[in-house]
């Protein structure tokens, strides 16, 4: 982990910060990717009540697109804008590629088992 720069010293599955803060959350009962989605919910109803900014659409690049696409299915008026480079995790295709590395921030109890 010492060879890895920073962005990725930080998500490293094993010994990381976000590691760390994803496990404690799943052993307090509140996975982190929920709370992502969560956050999500809280800052587009903020931004509704407050700022009277209708939030319709969500977008990432990348592994982050996984995050967008939850959010759009979780939350029934929150599409999700499509991107030809954004990627949607299944943690049953990393059960099945039997991949040892894998980014943190979406692991869920029982993820192989969605969707």
């Amino acid at each position: 982990m010492a060879q890895l720069d920073f962005d990725q010293a930080y998500v490293y599955p094993l010994s990381s910060v976000l590691a760390g803060y994803v496990y404690n959350s799943i052993l307090t009962g509140r996975p982190y990717l929920l709370q992502l989605i969560e956050d999500a919910e809280i800052a587009a109803r903020f931004a509704d009540e407050k700022l009277r900014v209708r939030v319709t659409v969500v977008t990432a690049q990348g592994n982050a697109y996984t995050l967008a696409s939850a959010i759009s299915e979780t939350l029934p008026n929150i599409k999700v804008l499509p991107r030809a480079d954004g990627v949607v995790l299944k943690w049953s295709d990393i059960v099945r590629q039997r991949r040892e590395i894998w980014p943190i921030q979406y692991l869920m109890p029982s993820g192989a088992y969605i969707h």
